[in-house]
């Protein structure tokens, strides 16, 4: 097993990283707060790079991207995701079906590779239940994220989340849903002793993704279309 290191993936359109220098502040960050020694990045360099990295790779720059940023050893490597076949932050069309699942995340609030890979087993034990996600359930008995990402509540109009993101397109949703006038507030009681709720959905560098069930519930996506207009049109005012 390979020891763990820190992670973001940032979203980019039109070869334009955005958040670029938040995701680094958090890479930053966590390796100052794990190991002791605080790197750091020029912002301008690691934007060339990932530039060269999608030419290099003829990433059509019409369509968004997903860069992955991974710190080894003070040492910023970059990988390509897969072609999006969306432009900025949408409402996914993907709508997954999800189950509950009791767990814990090591190193939190840190981006690590552990944690995604207690993610990754998370989804093959949902994917064994018939399911294309995990909704994680904390030790409080919080709804506190799917897919990796913080997980937004939704009753009446309201908005919930476990606790405030520390990720950086999580702030940007918090962000963007208090600049739509929602409610938004940190929910205290165990998912259990409430009742289900009208929308669940989670926000990460592909956009937002409305769950469609969980666990046998069915699901509206309202407020997170809205949320995902919401969020495009925010980064792209001058």
């Amino acid at each position: 097993m390979t020891e763990p290191y820190l992670v973001q993936t940032v979203h980019v359109r039109g070869r334009r990283p955005r958040l670029l220098r938040e995701h680094l502040d958090r890479l930053e960050r966590s390796h100052a707060e794990l190991f002791g020694e605080r790197p750091h990045f020029d912002a301008e360099e690691v934007r060339t790079r990932i530039v060269r990295l999608l030419d290099a790779e003829r990433y059509p720059a019409g369509l968004s991207a997903g860069v992955r940023l991974e710190l080894r050893n003070g040492e910023l490597d970059l990988r390509p995701e897969p072609v999006s076949p969306y432009r900025g932050y949408v409402l996914r069309a993907l709508r997954p079906a999800a189950c509950s699942l009791r767990f814990d995340i090591p190193f939190l609030p840190h981006p690590t590779s552990a944690g995604e890979a207690v993610w990754a087993t998370a989804g093959e034990i949902a994917a064994a239940r018939g399911f294309r996600t995990a909704v994680r359930i904390d030790g409080d008995g919080l709804r506190a994220g799917a897919d990796g990402a913080p997980l937004f509540t939704v009753r009446d109009r309201t908005i919930c989340i476990a606790s405030t993101p520390a990720d950086v397109t999580g702030r940007l949703a918090v962000e963007t849903i208090r600049r739509a006038g929602y409610p938004l507030r940190i929910e205290t009681t165990p998912a259990d002793q409430l009742p289900f709720p009208d929308e669940l959905f989670y926000v990460d560098h592909r956009g937002v993704t409305a769950l469609e069930r969980c666990d046998g519930r069915l699901l509206m996506a309202v407020i997170a279309e809205r949320v995902a207009r919401e969020m495009e049109r925010i980064w792209e005012k001058p």
